[in-house]
């Protein structure tokens, strides 16, 4: 049934490189992989169509 396990994971935010985490689903372990990059700062600059230094 769906919704019957729940688990909660923190992630702290990092400007770059890869987080790894795992959590425990009953008999299951879960992990997490979050790639981050600053390589497009906000949707503005995408608008504007990226020829704007970061």
């Amino acid at each position: 049934r769906s919704g019957a396990m729940a688990a909660q994971v923190s992630i702290q935010a990092r400007d770059c490189n890869i987080t790894q985490n795992e959590c425990q689903l009953g008999d299951s372990k879960l992990e997490v992989t979050v790639a981050w990059s600053r390589l497009v700062q906000d949707k503005l600059w995408i608008t504007r169509g990226a020829n704007e230094e970061l």
